[in-house]
């Protein structure tokens, strides 16, 4: 299994640099970082990794919603334009 695995920094520029490094990491990509994390004990890193994905997983919840509203609204204004 190939893990997408960062090391979380401890000066605050560097961890400034994984984190918008994480943007453009999937959900299930920070799942298997904290699964890892998880068998080496690292709790830290484990939480950073869960609520990455948490975030991510927000986000794609919040675009789905909108799609479903627009389409709600263009079937709304097909209709009224036939009505």
């Amino acid at each position: 299994m190939n893990f997408m695995l960062h090391e979380i920094p401890l000066n605050s520029s560097s961890l400034a640099q994984t984190v918008s490094s994480l943007e453009n990491e999937s959900y299930s990509q920070c799942v298997e970082s904290a699964i890892f994390y998880k068998t080496k004990g690292l709790t830290k890193r484990v939480i950073f990794f869960y609520k990455k994905a948490l975030e991510i997983q927000l986000v794609d919840y919040g675009r789905f919603h909108k799609k479903i509203a627009i389409a709600y609204e263009n079937i709304a204004e097909a209709y009224f334009d036939e009505g």
